[in-house]
């Protein structure tokens, strides 16, 4: 068992006995950890029966606050707001005028308004995609079981092991 803060690693020694006397290859690997945690894995040649001895480490990471957009009385809202209304009226009136024109049978100048408005709704939908609006970003604090787990071309063994976050 380990305990860490986040933002802290935690380091697991593990001994791989081979059950045969030539194992050849064998990968070490975690599964069930955190989020925002990482493991590095091994890797092993054993040979002649011997084990071999290694280290798992469990690295966490530190948790930030991030604050929430701002809101309320006395607000003022940012340039890119502005702008946003600014390109909503521009393609209000690249709408007209693609009306105005299709209505007048000028089609080259309907098909440039309707260019325009697509432009326009191209370039002014804001990207936001994985924004949070908020919270605490790394690895939670809890009471984690990790497996460890040693695989060779003839078979695979684990075995759990505790981490906790703080």
């Amino acid at each position: 068992m380990a305990t860490v803060s986040a933002g802290e690693s935690a380091s697991y020694t593990v001994t791989v006995t081979p059950l045969i006397a030539n194992v050849g290859d064998v990968s070490v690997s975690c599964a069930g950890l955190p989020s925002s945690a990482t493991c590095t894995p091994l890797d092993f040649t054993l040979s002649n029966g011997n084990p071999r001895l290694g280290t798992v480490t469990v690295t966490t990471t530190a948790r930030s606050f991030v604050a929430p957009p701002p809101s309320g009385p006395g607000f003022r809202p940012r340039l890119e707001f502005r702008v946003g209304w600014l390109l909503a009226l521009l393609i209000l009136a690249a709408a007209a005028l693609a009306n105005t024109a299709s209505r007048r049978g000028n089609q080259r100048l309907a098909q440039m308004g309707i260019a325009f408005v697509l432009l326009f709704a191209l370039v002014s939908t804001p990207s936001r995609a994985g924004s949070s609006g908020g919270g605490a970003v790394g690895t939670p604090a809890g009471n984690y079981t990790l497996t460890i787990a040693g695989k060779s071309a003839s078979g695979l063994n684990s075995t759990t092991v505790a981490l906790t976050v703080n």
